[in-house]
């Protein structure tokens, strides 16, 4: 929570991503840039953890996360073993706080529904109390044949629709999505209704990271969603009756 300055001024909420920056000194330079006074408040702040195939057991970053009381988001992939996932858990987790742990799916969309169920299953055997979240960006990403990075918005919607039946096939329940976009009418992921190509890529190409969802294709994601859960919960009335 960043304060404005004086007594009842407005107060207003930044999201910092740190990449092995300590935290304070980010903040400390964000807050004089803005001429801007701070109050940290830990709780605050969510902590992410990247699994990579070499692992994180015994590193500092799970050392490090396993001494503040954050919630804690990992993201996992394709390389990601249960028995590794539990041990991870067990490690950051082991008095089962709920809403402690997100687990933040990232698998590409011709992966998820062979490797996910796996996790899921174990995860529901150990009795682990995490947030399952799908992030169907970073698993997506291709190089378009005139060099632009982009993600074809079809394989995004092969990703989430996978998620959700995945969950439902192993009773389990989906609880989040993570998607990078803009309201604005930009043409950085390639398809959606009103179809961009690779060769529309030049036009209104402004990200300068990674391709986001522009208006329209941010619209017929949700429109998905809304449908998905509506499914599900018409499926978890009829269970319940």
């Amino acid at each position: 929570m960043l304060n404005l300055g004086g007594a009842g001024s407005e107060k207003t909420r930044i999201t910092l991503t740190l990449n092995n920056v300590p935290l304070i000194e980010v903040i400390k330079y964000v807050t004089n840039l803005a001429n801007l006074k701070y109050k940290i408040d830990a709780q605050d702040f969510s902590v992410l953890a990247k699994y990579r195939p070499e692992g994180l057991e015994g590193s500092a970053h799970v050392e490090y996360l396993r001494g503040i009381g954050n919630p804690i988001g990992m993201k996992c992939g394709p390389s990601l073993e249960p028995d590794a996932l539990l041990r991870m858990l067990d490690t950051l987790n082991p008095a089962r706080v709920p809403g402690r742990m997100t687990l933040i799916t990232r698998y590409g969309h011709d992966k998820i529904e062979a490797g996910l169920p796996k996790l899921v299953r174990a995860v529901l055997r150990e009795g682990h109390p995490v947030v399952w979240s799908c992030d169907p960006m970073h698993g997506n990403v291709i190089k378009a044949a005139n060099g632009y990075k982009t993600r074809p918005f079809d394989r995004i919607l092969v990703e989430v629709r996978g998620f959700f039946a995945v969950h439902r096939a192993e009773g389990s329940i989906a609880g989040g999505i993570h998607a990078e976009m803009t309201g604005q009418n930009v043409t950085e992921c390639t398809g959606g209704a009103v179809d961009v190509t690779e060769q529309s890529l030049a036009d209104r190409y402004h990200t300068h990271c990674d391709p986001r969802l522009n208006a329209g294709q941010s619209l017929e994601l949700a429109f998905l969603l809304a449908e998905m859960l509506n499914v599900e919960m018409a499926e978890r009335r009829r269970a319940a009756a």
